[in-house]
């Protein structure tokens, strides 16, 4: 069975890293303030960030804020520079003696 909590706002300010560690490790803590509760703490599962990642991609796209990729069959060119192995390494060792 899930374990509940209860907290309030002030409560919940003051020890906000173990409210969060228990809200991670499955329990559900309830924010309340005078006595009503206002949020909820809760480890969230991968569906619903699955759920909530497609739904604001979606909201994206249809704002004009994002738009998709066109899916590309072709390779990336073959770099016309052909240096010796491990010669980044050494320009990088360079450039950091100085």
């Amino acid at each position: 069975m899930r374990t509940i909590k209860t907290v309030g706002v002030k409560a919940l300010k003051n020890n906000l890293s173990a409210y969060l560690k228990e809200a991670q490790s499955g329990t559900l803590v309830l924010v309340t303030d005078r006595d009503r509760v206002i949020a909820e703490l809760r480890h969230p599962s991968v569906e619903v960030l699955h759920r909530e990642k497609v739904e604001l991609k979606s909201e994206w796209i249809e704002k004009g804020m994002l738009t998709m990729a066109k899916k590309s069959t072709r390779a990336l060119p073959v770099s016309p520079i052909a240096l010796p192995g491990g010669t980044s390494l050494r320009l990088i060792d360079e450039e950091r003696a100085d």
